[in-house]
């Protein structure tokens, strides 16, 4: 997989991404063209439109301008800590993901991936100031796809037969990640 630079090609308005072989051969296959950045993406007529990136929050990962963000997105918060005699539980809220990595104090204290959705995070406590960072982890389903079919199988080349026109991005079949509530730590006993 080729990797080029063209922060610098790129201008405002439309651009084009054209790429050529001479002689083709079978190692050329066509293939999705990936652009990294800072920004974000609005749905257009047709596809996508890359806009400044905006601060995320909590809620969907393709509300905010991430639709094909497929890797971790981290959330975090202070608690201040008096009685380290109790147990202590964090509420991951609801979320969707493959994954939630737990982390308290910088350790890692777990993953939730499942009903109820909640971990004990006691032996990673201290008295004072505790730092709690919840991690949900996407898939790569939003990156790859398939976008044109609600299949949730693998992915191959008939997700694509009969597609005549590029849809809207706001029609693509896209998962919804992110942290919809905000988790909560509580004393348990």
């Amino acid at each position: 997989m080729g990797v080029y630079t063209i922060g610098n090609l790129a201008k405002a308005g439309e651009n084009v991404v054209e790429l050529s072989l001479s002689p083709m051969n079978i190692n050329a296959e066509i293939a999705p063209v990936h652009i990294l950045g800072d920004f974000d993406l609005e749905s257009a007529g047709a596809g996508w439109t890359v806009v400044k990136a905006t601060a995320t929050k909590n809620g969907l990962w393709k509300s905010q301008g991430l639709p094909f963000y497929s890797w971790d997105m981290s959330y975090s918060k202070n608690y201040d800590i008096t009685d380290v005699d109790s147990g202590y539980v964090l509420d991951a809220g609801k979320w969707n993901g493959t994954v939630a990595e737990v982390f308290v104090n910088g350790r890692k204290a777990g993953v939730i991936g499942w009903e109820p959705n909640e971990l004990d995070i006691t032996p990673f406590i201290r008295e004072g100031r505790n730092r709690v960072e919840m991690r949900v982890i996407g898939s790569l389903k939003n990156l790859f796809g398939p976008h044109y079919s609600s299949d949730r199988g693998i992915a191959g080349p008939w997700h694509w037969n009969n597609v005549t026109r590029q849809k809207p991005g706001a029609e693509y079949d896209l998962a919804d990640y992110g942290l919809f509530d905000d988790f909560k730590v509580y004393r348990c006993r």
